[in-house]
């Protein structure tokens, strides 16, 4: 319902039993010792969106992060199907469970941009 507003945004749910419930919402920018998370994870969230008469997705979120070194990664996707259903794929992949402070950067970059709330929003407006 969008009430007097000419958009309404819709928050996907996070998945509390993967990344999101480790707790890593605040990571600091450097480390000098190892890093470790609590478990690899190959984790992949799809939100199936019906789409009422009137409405249309007002943005496409698509996005590809990746720490070629460590091979962690994560995308995010989103496509609309013929009957108007519009399908967000999001995918996170942490292969290994300690890092040194060299590959740290770019595996605290992969996790932050997965645990940004702001990635979890769709926009939608009145057609």
């Amino acid at each position: 319902d969008f009430n007097d507003k000419p958009y309404y945004m819709l928050e996907l749910p996070a998945n509390n039993a993967g990344v999101s419930g480790w707790g890593m919402g605040l990571l600091p920018t450097k480390r000098e010792v190892d890093f470790e998370v609590p478990s690899l994870i190959e984790e992949t969230e799809v939100y199936n969106i019906k789409v009422g008469e009137g409405i249309k997705r007002a943005a496409l979120p698509t996005l590809n992060v990746a720490n070629p070194a460590t091979s962690v990664s994560m995308a995010m996707s989103c496509e609309t199907k013929d009957d108007g259903t519009i399908v967000v794929t999001r995918s996170i992949s942490v292969p290994q469970k300690v890092f040194t402070p060299q590959d740290y950067e770019g595996v605290r970059n992969v996790i932050m941009n997965w645990l940004d709330n702001g990635r979890r929003y769709l926009l939608f407006v009145k057609k």
